[in-house]
């Protein structure tokens, strides 16, 4: 005679079972639910960028695993392979936002959607590229920060510096930046500072304009300072070295530049500098992938933003002499460059 079967012991059975399924499925969610989404970062493997890069990991790493895509414009010519490996990563790792750090990774990414077609769904945003703007507009989905600091950050804090007047300052640009130098024009007038803009046409015998404009400028009396846009072509180690050092040598007034490096070296010109901080633009960054994901990683209308953290720096060595400066204004810069004294004085704000 067979035994029935213990109806307890069934539906204990069937009741571990059932716990066990439970229990799997939600390990399987909890570990859905804790996977953090990913960023993907284009960008060159250079020093240059490594502070931004430790500003943008700090706020965001809770939330999002960031990782390098390096580019670099020396490989151009393997540019068909570097786009297969970068598609390859966009397929393996599903990024919820790109993020292009300098002109060469946004052309980097303009030819890899010529090629693979646009994605316009992954969000992009842009920084640490020079004149990006125009740039962006033709992206998808794009928003980012300017690399340029205004021209009004440039000669306000200047004018606080010198005990003498700034009314007019001295400016020449490249015919593609003109609509970038009437905003900075109308910006400056608010202060009730005059920018006095030279126009580079485009074409040949471009050296020559360059020392033509220069000389123009340096030779009104009315310039009291002259601003240097960061323009990498007329800037460039010829026409430096042709144009404005010879130009600018014995030039009495302040020159205005946006590269630490023109300020810090004594044979190129620049005396005073006010530049992005490069920590503080990847914090600038991070609040904007915060703001993009708010806004349900639409980031087509977030506005190109300008740097919100500058450094200022002087090279006393290379200023004039007969120019007076205010002492509490001095307190204020993040770096002092006295060759004289054979050393550098950073931010009195230090510990």
């Amino acid at each position: 005679m067979k035994s029935r079967p213990d109806p307890d012991r069934s539906f204990d059975r069937l009741y571990r079972w059932n716990i066990g399924v439970f229990f799997l499925i939600a390990c399987w969610l909890g570990q859905s639910l804790l996977a953090k989404e990913t960023i993907l970062v284009l960008r060159p493997d250079n020093p240059h960028f490594e502070d931004a890069i430790e500003g943008f990991r700090l706020d965001l790493s809770d939330d999002f695993e960031i990782l390098d895509f390096f580019v670099s414009k020396h490989q151009s010519r393997s540019m068909s392979s570097q786009m297969a490996k970068f598609h390859q990563s966009l397929e393996k790792n599903h990024p919820r936002l790109l993020v292009l750090m300098n002109n060469y990774s946004i052309e980097f990414f303009r030819k890899y959607t010529d090629k693979y077609g646009p994605i316009p769904h992954i969000p992009v945003l842009v920084m640490m590229a020079v004149f990006a703007e125009p740039m962006i507009d033709l992206l998808d989905n794009a928003t980012g920060i300017h690399y340029e600091v205004p021209a009004i950050t440039y000669l306000v804090n200047l004018r606080s510096l010198m005990k003498k007047p700034l009314r007019k300052v001295g400016v020449i640009y490249r015919s593609h930046l003109k609509s970038f130098y009437l905003n900075q024009k109308e910006l400056c007038a608010r202060e009730q500072i005059e920018l006095v803009g030279i126009e580079i046409q485009r074409g040949s015998r471009m050296l020559k304009r360059v020392r033509n404009a220069l000389k123009s400028l340096t030779s009104d009396d009315e310039i009291d300072a002259l601003w240097v846009l960061n323009d990498s072509f007329i800037l460039s180690d010829r026409y430096r070295r042709k144009a404005w050092t010879p130009i600018l040598k014995n030039y009495p007034n302040p020159v205005v530049v946006g590269i630490e490096t023109f300020v810090n070296k004594t044979n190129v010109m620049g005396s005073f500098a006010v530049v992005p901080d490069h920590y503080s633009l990847g914090q600038q960054a991070a609040e904007l992938v915060h703001q993009i994901r708010d806004q349900e990683w639409q980031a087509g209308d977030i506005p190109v933003s300008y740097p919100f953290g500058v450094l200022k720096i002087l090279n006393i060595t290379k200023l004039d002499p007969s120019i007076q400066l205010n002492d509490e204004a001095l307190l204020e810069l993040d770096k002092i460059i006295d060759a004289s004294k054979k050393n550098t004085m950073e931010s009195q704000d230090d510990p």
